[in-house]
């Protein structure tokens, strides 16, 4: 019923997990972070791909808009990529120069290994891991990154993250991941509907003011427009799952997107939409932009302390 198979694509070799009796699959790229690129699923004998996902090898290698991307051991923005922590202070490169920031960590371009692949009749799922040995610019603190995508019999895609501290001092981290979903030609038509939440307010640098503010928008599905959607929002009601939704009524399917939330989980989400308006991104993160200076959901691991956290999709 399910398989797993490398195919080649270009200079990368992507995976894909497949459920070969409705034709629904996930499909990743190792070579790239662990690029989260595929999901297919399917609803009332029709299957729908439902990531924007990078359309070519030129897109694949410079994916300026961090398409599936897995954000580690920092998601979203550093205030000037500088940072305080342990009584020291560390200057992170800054590659996003368009506001002097360091954003979305450094594993994107990282070549991610398979540690094991299983295959049920529930399920199949890979495993993938990234050993960092604490040599990069401004974040010397070793660590071990693990991620298992599942696709299963349920029509699922469960994504977790696991994370080892294996160095000898004290580890801050945030864990976030960068997905654009679609559904349709346009983001416009679509409607959305988000749980209970704070916005987050921002300067002109988007970085956080330290202000707050109960956002009522969007708690019932609501037509997203052609207005301008980029905000982050830190979860109000803390319960085991946070669900958004995001809703085709000319195709009358939605986009389930829930995430492990509560101690030590994904307590924030961006929601964004692209200047192509094709797709919304909603994106799970442990912390608020910023957080190793605010320290607003600020994750630390002590030596050998681990982290894991879920997210998933399903078609409604």
């Amino acid at each position: 019923m399910f398989d797993i198979k490398s195919i080649p694509s270009g200079a990368y070799d992507k995976i894909q997990l497949t459920n070969n009796k409705n034709g629904e699959f996930v499909s990743i790229f190792p070579q790239l972070g662990g690029m989260l690129h595929q999901i297919c699923l399917r609803k009332n004998e029709t299957n729908y791909q439902i990531l924007d996902a990078c359309r070519d090898e030129a897109e694949l290698k410079i994916n300026d808009k961090a398409k599936g991307a897995k954000l580690f051991p920092f998601a979203n923005r550093i205030n000037d990529g500088c940072y305080a922590f342990g009584g020291e202070n560390y200057q992170l490169p800054i590659n996003w120069p368009q506001e002097g920031h360091a954003i979305h960590g450094f594993v994107r371009d990282k070549v991610f290994a398979i540690a094991q692949e299983e295959i049920t009749e529930d399920y199949c799922a890979i495993s993938l891991s990234y050993e960092f040995d604490g040599q990069f610019p401004g974040y010397p603190f070793p660590f071990l990154l693990e991620i298992q995508y599942k696709i299963t019999a349920h029509s699922e895609v469960i994504v977790t993250t696991k994370a080892t501290n294996t160095g000898h001092e004290n580890m801050p981290f945030g864990d976030g991941w960068h997905c654009y979903f679609q559904l349709g030609e346009s983001a416009d038509n679509l409607h959305l509907c988000l749980p209970a939440r704070n916005s987050i307010v921002v300067d002109h640098r988007g970085i956080p003011t330290g202000e707050e503010k109960l956002d009522h928008s969007f708690l019932q599905l609501t037509k997203i427009g052609d207005g301008f959607l980029d905000s982050g929002f830190k979860l109000g009601i803390v319960s085991e799952k946070a669900v958004a939704r995001l809703f085709d009524p000319e195709q009358n399917v939605s986009i389930e997107v829930w995430q492990e939330s509560g101690k030590g989980k994904y307590n924030f989400m961006q929601v964004f939409v692209p200047p192509s308006r094709r797709s919304v991104a909603i994106e799970p993160m442990t912390s608020m932009t910023d957080s190793f200076n605010n320290k607003s959901g600020l994750q630390v691991l002590a030596p050998d302390e681990k982290y894991h956290a879920s997210w998933g999709v399903k078609l409604s």
